[in-house]
């Protein structure tokens, strides 16, 4: 908590009114022991203790989890092994699968007392192809993600979050021919504009172009689709124990001129 609360205090001083913390399954559900287990997850005192500190500075802290991939550390586990299609990637059209999710929403909306939360969907590595395949045969992956997000967003709004937050880069690898976040090519019909909830918003996540005109085309894209987009930069700290500032430099600067160009907040 030390850490956090440090953080919140540093990104006072710059004048953000809002954290998202990137969670996973690191947070306790009392009805899923195995959820976090000796991950150092967060217990429920812990992250009201974050939320009431963050207030005192008028910042409001989001949920970040995730309800489809990202989860290897918890379908790790022998009583999870129903609810695995892939390594890291949760059953699509299981009921323990949105039993799971509708009591995760249930929880972190006992923490979190706003309505805003980020439901991951990021990174989910052959999802439909793999136990899912052999129980339900081959389903389109476009049409089982879009079928996926739209049943955890009903759970989500049924637990009162109602401003539903995603990662955006699957929509985009599953429509490219060369399965690329970055593919310039895809095209962006009805009926993918169609499936994605009013009030959902894609976040577009990008570390790694230099380039503006691929960010300028990316973000064109992704308001082809919705007109509800963010976009999230990085920090480079996930390469090495100190910041990387070369890196971050020849990066976010890039994608901050791109978001103004394209009345992205």
């Amino acid at each position: 908590l030390t850490y956090i609360k440090d953080l919140i205090r540093k990104q006072a001083l710059m004048g953000v009114n809002e954290v998202w913390l990137y969670i996973e399954d690191m947070y306790e559900l009392k009805e899923y022991p195995q959820f976090g287990y000796l991950r150092g997850r967060y217990t429920e005192d812990e992250l009201l203790e974050i939320v009431s500190y963050a207030e005192l500075f008028d910042i409001k802290v989001v949920p970040s989890i995730q309800t489809l991939g990202h989860m290897e550390q918890f379908l790790r586990w022998s009583k999870s092994r129903t609810m695995k299609d892939q390594p890291t990637v949760l059953m699509a059209r299981s009921d323990e699968t949105f039993s799971l999710i509708d009591t995760m929403f249930k929880q972190l909306k006992k923490i979190f007392k706003h309505d805003k939360i980020h439901i991951g969907l990021d990174k989910t590595w052959g999802f439909g192809l793999g136990t899912f395949f052999k129980k339900n045969g081959y389903i389109p992956q476009i049409d089982l993600f879009f079928e996926h997000l739209n049943k955890v967003n009903d759970l989500a709004l049924k637990n009162g979050f109602k401003e539903v937050l995603m990662w955006s880069d699957m929509p985009y690898r599953i429509l490219s021919k060369i399965n690329s976040y970055y593919d310039l090519n895809i095209t962006i019909d009805d009926k993918v504009m169609n499936r994605i909830p009013k009030n959902v918003t894609l976040v577009y996540w990008d570390y790694y172009n230099r380039k503006i005109e691929t960010v300028d085309k990316m973000l064109q894209n992704h308001k082809a689709m919705t007109d509800r987009v963010v976009f999230a930069s990085g920090t480079w700290i996930w390469t090495r124990f100190n910041y990387d500032k070369s890196q971050t430099d020849a990066t976010a600067p890039v994608h901050i001129e791109a978001s103004i160009n394209n009345n992205i907040k």
